[in-house]
């Protein structure tokens, strides 16, 4: 690429943005507004909303580590090696996945990062074996977490300049939005309903506790659960 594109290209650079000739000289060159601007704007709405979806998803998963712990009868040492490999997957992948995007193939890390995504999520909902949750919750999402959180970080870098901090913090703030909206869902449609099924086998436990006291009563630990 020539110096005069690579000067095009940078919007910090003085010449490249009032120079009339420099723009000349780049026929598909197109107008991009920095540090704001409805395109710029939302791509840090949409940055954040997949965030959401991918870092806020794995800030819940101490809910999960509890709920697959009980459902899988597994120790908690099993169940951190699923949270331990989508984190890595997310990290790991985003090495190539960075460089996917700076070669122009941003569009298709989007479709294949959020189907993998998706697939993950509901094989999760169907997993009764520790390596269906293995692959589900661990590689699937982890594989899609990774394909999509390094390039909406550098999605959003190149649209701001004064403003990039700001803008990235937005985007970035959708993990502990999501750390607060997955948990909610989640305890809300798992232990709603207790079945307490083997509560003659306990006489203290009653149907008006909730799930975590039982938990916590080492008397109740005969006690078994059944969501509706």
């Amino acid at each position: 690429m020539s110096t005069v594109a690579l000067s095009v290209m940078n919007p910090t650079d003085p010449k490249a943005t009032n120079n009339h000739e420099i723009r000349q000289a780049i026929p598909a060159f197109e107008e991009v507004i920095y540090d704001g601007g409805l395109v710029a704007w939302s791509q840090v709405l949409v940055s954040h909303l997949l965030v959401i979806n991918g870092f806020g998803y794995m800030s819940s998963f101490g809910l999960f580590q509890s709920h697959w712990e009980t459902t899988l009868r597994r120790s908690s040492a099993d169940v951190a090696w699923v949270g331990s490999l989508q984190l890595f997957l997310l990290f790991f992948i985003g090495t190539l996945s960075g460089r996917a995007m700076d070669a122009g193939y941003f569009r298709y890390l989007i479709v294949l990062g959020c189907s993998m995504q998706l697939l993950g999520t509901f094989t999760t909902s169907v997993a009764t074996q520790y390596w269906e949750l293995v692959l589900s919750q661990g590689i699937l999402q982890g594989l899609g977490n990774g394909l999509l959180f390094t390039p909406l970080v550098a999605l959003v870098s190149t649209y701001f300049v004064r403003k990039r901090a700001f803008a990235l913090g937005l985007a970035a703030c959708g993990a502990p939005v999501g750390g607060v909206i997955f948990p909610t869902v989640t305890f809300y449609c798992l232990f709603r309903d207790i079945d307490l099924a083997a509560a003659d086998d306990c006489p203290d436990c009653t149907s008006t506790r909730s799930y975590t006291e039982l938990r916590l009563d080492h008397s109740c630990d005969g006690v078994y659960y059944t969501p509706k």
